[in-house]
């Protein structure tokens, strides 16, 4: 069946259609179009509210669609600085396919990190205990940044209702060719001196002031704002008010950048990527200023059987600039291959 005769590409509700069939290369070409054209107008979406479930002592705070006995479990974890609400855009679409799960990590969002436990392998233990104790079956795992990051290496310890692994521009083993730009780079330099970082980041706060800074975290995270719906900037701020009600929440952002930085560099995480067993699928804006792509590409040449899917114009979080075109990839409708690239 050609998908491209079946459904209209620029069409959301048929190009996520439940059979979730391939779409060839033209149609996913047109979908990414007709995705970075109309994703301003994305719709707000109706979500369930946000509850709590206790997991290891841990309050997370979560969203959670319910059960869907027909489709797969979706679990959606946000980047370093984000929170749940970074997969809204994706969210109408994933439910209509199965039950979808979006945790805050411990120290983002609105769940308090206990005793500083905000870091990498931390997360870690935390997601895989989460995923027992709110029942997830047939596990779609789906990362962006720090979320990619952790997700995969809870992917290559295993878990035994894992089925797939979706990584959303994440964090790669760094290598000669996998730098951020210098900005970023200044940034981590900060962040791996954690008594400075505690000092200057809640001045720079106070500076830029919280609702600017929220915007700030989706200005560094997209290619063009012009595509960023009015409700994920607005949604943004309520994020970045909640942030300050969190007494962790600097503290948690220093350990959890710094042990980014140390998991980037150690051979154990560049084990991880074939320690893989579950199919994956790499999505990657080429414009990504944060995770540039021609790292990721490196990075990734040692694993050729994963499903490399490169998005052209698009940023660090794809949700924002094309949702519609990032569910379609996070459901398996698009195919790629990193030979190709």
């Amino acid at each position: 069946m050609s998908p491209a005769s079946e459904n209209e590409p620029g069409n959301s509700s048929a190009a996520l259609a439940a059979d979730v069939d391939v779409l060839d290369a033209a149609a996913a070409e047109a979908l990414l179009a007709a995705s970075l054209a109309t994703n301003v107008d994305e719709p707000e979406p109706d979500l369930p509210p946000i509850t709590t479930v206790e997991v290891d002592g841990v309050t997370v705070h979560h969203r959670d669609s319910g059960h869907n006995v027909s489709g797969p479990t979706y679990v959606l974890v946000h980047g370093l600085g984000g929170s749940l609400a970074n997969w809204e855009p994706v969210w109408p679409y994933l439910a209509r396919l199965g039950r979808v799960l979006t945790p805050d990590l411990a120290g983002f969002g609105r769940t308090e990190a206990d005793a500083g436990r905000s870091a990498v392998g931390d997360n870690v233990d935390l997601l895989s205990a989460y995923l027992d104790v709110v029942d997830a079956r047939n596990v779609v795992l789906v990362g962006n940044s720090m979320g990619g990051m952790i997700s995969l290496l809870l992917a290559a310890k295993g878990h035994p209702q894992l089925e797939r692994l979706v990584l959303v521009d994440a964090v790669v083993p760094f290598g000669p060719k996998v730098r951020p730009n210098p900005r970023v780079g200044l940034t981590f330099a900060l962040y791996m001196c954690p008594p400075l970082a505690r000092f200057v980041v809640p001045r720079y706060v106070q500076r830029r002031g919280t609702d600017q800074m929220g915007l700030d975290g989706v200005l560094v995270v997209v290619a063009d704002r012009r595509r960023v719906p009015r409700w994920v900037w607005r949604r943004a701020v309520e994020e970045a008010r909640a942030l300050t009600e969190i007494q962790s929440a600097v503290p948690s952002l220093v350990r959890a950048a710094q042990s980014i930085v140390i998991a980037g560099a150690s051979r154990s995480y560049r084990r991880a990527l074939a320690e893989v067993t579950v199919p994956v699928t790499f999505l990657q804006g080429d414009a990504d200023a944060l995770v540039p792509a021609r790292g990721v590409r490196a990075a990734l040449a040692r694993v050729p059987e994963w499903n490399y899917v490169e998005a052209e114009g698009v940023g660090h979080v794809p949700m924002f600039e094309a949702a519609t075109w990032t569910a379609a990839v996070i459901a398996g409708r698009i195919r790629g291959n990193i030979t190709n690239m």
